[in-house]
């Protein structure tokens, strides 16, 4: 089986001399052989919006058929979802929809069987009190998380909007909080202070809306920034799973010129993936 990866190596950021060309997809396109595929989790029908399930290296896995998922998650389609997932690579790189379905994370992490640390780059710090009691949510994942898996030892996030540390305060030392543009020296610092395996989740409204459009509010960080952190954090540390989540689903309002950038950057993540991961 061979792997096709789109390169931006020719693409480069604003500010610099040549632009970031949101309206190519491949330029140049590097050919590496694979033994597995990364997974897409079809909720919404985003993917297929965009083009990202039929490429070679993307595994489409249906789930818009379960019943009670948007942004909340009712306890059979919990159960559902978790039975599905099980019979999945935990190894491959997850890409789970939008942000509305970022409570995947807490389902996926509740497969893990030893302890760890979850490592999560995003625009919102997701410890949101659930409105509807103790149903999981998009927005109240990591603190259903840190409250009820026995595995789950602390967690960093990193990227939040400054205005939104508060919300972290409930999760006591259980979190450690780098609100928005952090340094990398300070990122690299906080992740190497624990050799726990690491669970990386990263919600693409983290990124400034020129490299991606997301369907809840954004931050500001550059894919340079993103792309830095990322190494150096997994050259620092075991990495025992990978989701991504962010986009605009057809149903928000998506539409092509947020599928044509949402597609690149993600055909750019996967590359820095599978040749860092």
């Amino acid at each position: 089986m061979k792997r096709v990866i789109f390169s931006a190596r020719n693409l480069s950021e604003r500010g610099s001399n040549r632009p970031f060309n949101k309206n190519v997809i491949g330029l140049n396109i590097l050919v590496l052989k694979a033994d597995r595929k990364d997974i897409a989790l079809n909720f919404s029908g985003m993917f297929d919006s965009e083009g990202f399930s039929v490429f070679p290296w993307v595994r489409p896995v249906e789930m818009w058929d379960i019943l009670g998922t948007n942004c909340f998650c009712d306890d059979d389609a919990e159960v559902e979802i978790a039975r599905r997932l099980s019979a999945l690579p935990f190894d491959a790189v997850h890409w789970i929809d939008a942000g509305d379905y970022h409570y995947i994370s807490k389902i996926r992490a509740g497969l893990i069987d030893r302890p760890f640390e979850i490592v999560m780059l995003d625009n919102h710090p997701d410890t949101h009190d659930s409105e509807f009691s103790d149903m999981l949510s998009c927005g109240g994942w990591l603190y259903t998380a840190l409250q009820t898996n026995p595995y789950l030892e602390h967690a960093i996030i990193a990227g939040i909007d400054p205005d939104l540390e508060s919300d972290c305060v409930r999760c006591g030392s259980k979190v450690t909080v780098l609100p928005g543009n952090f340094s990398e020296e300070e990122f690299f610092d906080v992740v190497s202070q624990s050799n726990l395996p690491v669970f990386l989740t990263v919600d693409l409204d983290v990124l400034d809306k020129f490299y991606f459009h997301a369907d809840w509010t954004q931050g500001t960080m550059d894919w340079n920034h993103l792309k830095s952190a990322l190494k150096g954090l997994l050259d620092r540390r075991a990495i025992i799973g990978t989701d991504i989540c962010g986009g605009v689903p057809p149903g928000q309002g998506g539409n092509n010129e947020d599928f044509k950038i949402n597609m690149h950057l993600r055909a750019m993540l996967h590359e820095f993936f599978y040749v860092n991961l």
